[in-house]
Formats: structure tokens, sequence, C-alpha cells
């Protein structure tokens, strides 16, 4: 009887201790990329869980370092958001160069406006787009990075892969697009 119990509250204590934590793993592993065998991240992420991944991380911090965004753009983008609440839906993988290159700029203009009115998700993919148990086919992912933004559950715009320009001016003619 002992025993049984013991083994009971082990489970609990178990199941307790696993609850909440993002879905990155498939059967208890870390998924690995088919082409670089390196460990991925795919689901629901953030960014501590994205400083796990080694492969990813190293370069991440150097293109993070590199940027510079405009501080004027920033300006404008702060303004805007002053009066708009934006959500951003970054779509990433872990073993994509242009993600590797692209959300750490991202990432940087999200902290250097650092507003209440501006939100940002993360969501891993692998090489065919798909987020481990994370249905993401409404979003119509095909390349990435996918940067989606959104005010008020509708959808502004998106940048793909290697905006035109700089990250925050294509953030700004989102922005400026949908004016009201």
């Amino acid at each position: 009887m002992r025993i049984g119990l013991t083994l009971i509250t082990t489970v609990c204590i178990s199941l307790i201790s696993n609850a909440g934590k993002a879905q990155n793993t498939e059967n208890g592993q870390q998924p690995i990329d088919s082409m670089e065998h390196e460990n991925i991240i795919t689901g629901k992420t953030t960014l501590e869980e994205l400083n796990g991944i080694s492969e990813f991380w190293d370069e991440y911090t150097v293109h993070y370092a590199d940027c510079s965004p405009n501080e004027e753009i920033l300006k404008q983008l702060l303004i805007h958001l002053q009066t708009h609440e934006i959500h951003i839906i970054a779509v990433i993988g872990t073993w994509c160069g242009d993600t590797k290159e692209q959300f750490p700029v991202l990432q940087k203009i999200i902290e250097q406006i650092h507003h209440h009115n501006l939100t940002l998700e993360y969501i891993g993919v692998d090489r065919d787009k798909l987020a481990g148990s994370e249905d993401i086919s409404s979003l119509g992912i095909e390349f990435v990075p996918t940067f989606i933004f959104y005010e008020k559950g509708k959808e502004l715009g998106r940048i793909v892969e290697i905006p035109q320009g700089t990250m925050e001016e294509n953030m700004l003619a989102i922005f400026n697009k949908n004016k009201q």
C-alpha cells in the first residue's frame, strides 16, 4: 500500500512539474533537424528556450550585436504604438540562415521600442513548416522567418524572409499602410 501511494505521489509531482512547459520535445526528445542533425525548436517558444539551442543562439548573438536600428524610425514606430496595440507572431526556423539574421534584428527593435502596446509571440517550425503539435496551418507559412503583424485580431501585413530595406522601415510601412 505504501509503495502504491509513493508511486502515485511521484507521478502526480512529475505531472505538476511538467505542466505549462513549452511543447518543444517529441516523445521526450528535442526535435532534430533532418538535414543538419542539430537540435531545433518547434511550437510556441520563448527567448530562454531559443538560448538553449547553441547552434542558433551563437549566430543570433552576433547579428543582434551587429544591428543598429534607425533611431528616427524607432521614434515613429513608438508614436504609432501610443494609440495602437500591435501583436507580432514570429514564425522562425532555428535551422534557417535567414531566421538567424533577421530575427535578432526584430528582437532588438522590439527591445529598443519597449512599449506595452507591442507584443511578440514566437513559434518554431521544422523544414516542412510544421510546429510540432501546434497547428499553424491557418497562418499560411511558406518561408521563414515570417513576421505577421496584427491589430485587434486583423492581419496588417507580413515581413517574409529578408525585408526590402531595413526591418524597421518595413515595420513602419506596415503601420502607416494601416493608419486610421
